[in-house]
């Protein structure tokens, strides 16, 4: 299938047959519960403090106005290299510079602070427990009780 023709087939409302037939009891969801994608959609409306309905037609509306991508645009898997840290040629750095869409596929790409602080701690935290272990057995040993004070005090110092 064209690509245009994917993406049109995905803007083309669904038929009820089809929807029964995914969501229909003894498939898909159990009877009674929502969508997925409803409830992200309630979850983000009350965020941003609209309707769902008001979510979900904006996003309808701006997937049927769009022209992403253009054959000038970068590939996700391009972009998703870059977001990890491979470099952009001078042309990929220019029509990023100029792509809104591009620039919000970055964007999204990029891990959240909600996402990355826990991470980092975890990190941190490992660090001192292997720094730890370590110096433990290279010094005979200690008991799990100091190894946790030590591991403690230890893990203040990276915060």
């Amino acid at each position: 299938m064209a690509k245009g023709n994917l993406l049109q087939s995905l803007l083309n409302p669904v038929a009820k047959e089809d929807v029964e037939r995914l969501y229909g009891p003894g498939e898909g969801l159990r009877a009674g519960a929502k969508p997925l994608y409803l409830q992200a959609a309630e979850t983000r409306a009350a965020r941003l403090g609209i309707s769902p309905r008001e979510l979900l037609e904006s996003y309808s509306k701006r997937l049927k106005e769009s022209k992403y991508p253009t054959p000038e645009c970068l590939p996700v898997d391009r972009l998703e290299a870059y977001s990890s840290g491979t470099a952009l040629s001078e042309s990929e750095k220019n029509h990023i510079a100029t792509c809104e869409d591009c620039r919000q596929v970055l964007e999204e790409a990029r891990p959240s602070k909600e996402v990355l602080e826990p991470l980092m701690e975890e990190v941190r935290l490992l660090a001192v427990q292997v720094t730890a272990r370590a110096k433990s057995a290279a010094a005979g040993g200690i008991n799990r009780e100091q190894f946790l004070d030590r591991t403690a005090d230890r893990a203040k110092l990276f915060r």
